[in-house]
């Protein structure tokens, strides 16, 4: 008798048929926001003596700058790497973020008096990424968010950097 023909050894092997074409790994290509900038950049900005333009050659320009008492909106392209797996391909999500900008001056109001001549330059850089391993069903996933962001406090008059906050990502 055929070992295949016997109806458990049969449904067994049509289980094992099934996960095995179910299974695999998933993963998406990383989610980037916003402009990579380096940390030991942070360490290039002197307060009260670095300049606007300087930080523009640092960094480029800003996610968003805020005005006081003016709403502030954040533009957030996001975008698709593709990988060698996937070469080619590139999704985009974009998003608009409106706030009012007092949580961007009182980072700095208990260290600095804030004015009307002060802007805060926000910088922000964010990367995800996902994998799951399945069998049937996931069995495994990791996920990873690795975020940088950086708050600048400028003197428009003079264009010097008076004060900054930076909160680097968390490996």
């Amino acid at each position: 008798m055929n070992d295949l023909r016997h109806p458990i050894v049969y449904k067994v092997f049509i289980l094992y048929v099934i996960l095995l074409v179910m299974s695999g790994c998933a993963y998406a290509p990383p989610m980037i926001t916003g402009s990579k900038f380096e940390s030991k950049s942070i360490s290039q900005i002197k307060i009260g003596t670095t300049t606007k333009d300087e930080i523009f050659g640092l960094f480029g320009p800003p996610r968003a700058i805020a005005i006081k008492e003016e709403p502030l909106y954040i533009y957030q392209p996001a975008k698709w790497k593709s990988s060698g797996i996937r070469s080619g391909v590139a999704i985009s999500s974009d998003e608009v973020i409106r706030q009012m900008p007092d949580a961007f001056f009182e980072i700095f109001s208990t260290r600095n008096k804030i004015t009307d001549i002060h802007r805060v330059y926000f910088y922000y850089y964010a990367k995800s990424s996902h994998y799951a391993i399945v069998i049937g069903v996931p069995v495994y996933e990791k996920s990873s968010l690795y975020i940088d962001r950086l708050w600048l406090l400028i003197n428009e008059e003079t264009g010097i950097v008076e004060d900054l906050h930076f909160i680097p990502r968390k490996e």
